[in-house]
């Protein structure tokens, strides 16, 4: 399949977990990333916010809110992805793509330097291959910060034995299932 076809297949595979399951398997998720070293020694978290049947994030943003972390999530501007701090789920509002994203009052992540990145993604390899969904925005922002650590959430049906990849796609450090953590770089 080439990638077209593969997020077709992808996301009706994930639109066909039923909403209690995936929010189930969702937590099991967020269980398993707050136990990762990663989180645990991380100052900034960069996080998605989940939108329709992907793995829920906001459990996780609240947590780390809670725990102190700077909570940034993903704000673009043209072609180009930025994240924007946030101080708690009611300073989101809805953006590009009918996503909800920080408000526009909400200042400018810099110096990602002990940052910890959440990227969204429909399917993954154990290679680290992730099927986004053809925008390009989280590669681009992370081969111009190539020192953050990365990790995707995925559902089990939702993992791939073999993605499509091309030479500017960014591999993922971490692959975090409701089953399992696979670390592949």
């Amino acid at each position: 399949m080439n990638k077209t076809e593969s997020r077709k297949y992808f996301l009706s595979v994930r639109d066909s977990i039923p909403e209690e399951k995936r929010l189930e398997k969702s937590a099991a998720i967020t269980e398993r990333l707050l136990g990762t070293a990663e989180y645990d020694r991380c100052s900034t978290l960069l996080v998605y916010v989940s939108t329709g049947s992907e793995v829920c994030t906001f459990p996780l943003i609240e947590k780390a809110l809670r725990d102190g972390k700077i909570t940034a999530v993903p704000f673009c501007v043209g072609k180009e992805m930025k994240f924007r701090v946030i101080t708690s789920v009611s300073s989101l509002t809805e953006g590009k793509f009918g996503i909800l994203t920080a408000d526009e009052s909400c200042p400018f992540a810099d110096g990602f330097d002990n940052a910890f990145c959440i990227v969204p993604a429909l399917s993954l390899d154990e290679s680290g291959n992730r099927l986004g969904y053809g925008g390009g925005y989280y590669d681009r922002f992370l081969s111009a910060y190539p020192g953050i650590k990365t990790a995707a959430l995925c559902f089990e049906e939702c993992l791939s034995e073999g993605l499509p990849a091309e030479s500017t796609d960014i591999k993922i450090n971490e692959i975090i299932t409701e089953n399992r953590i696979l670390g592949v770089m």
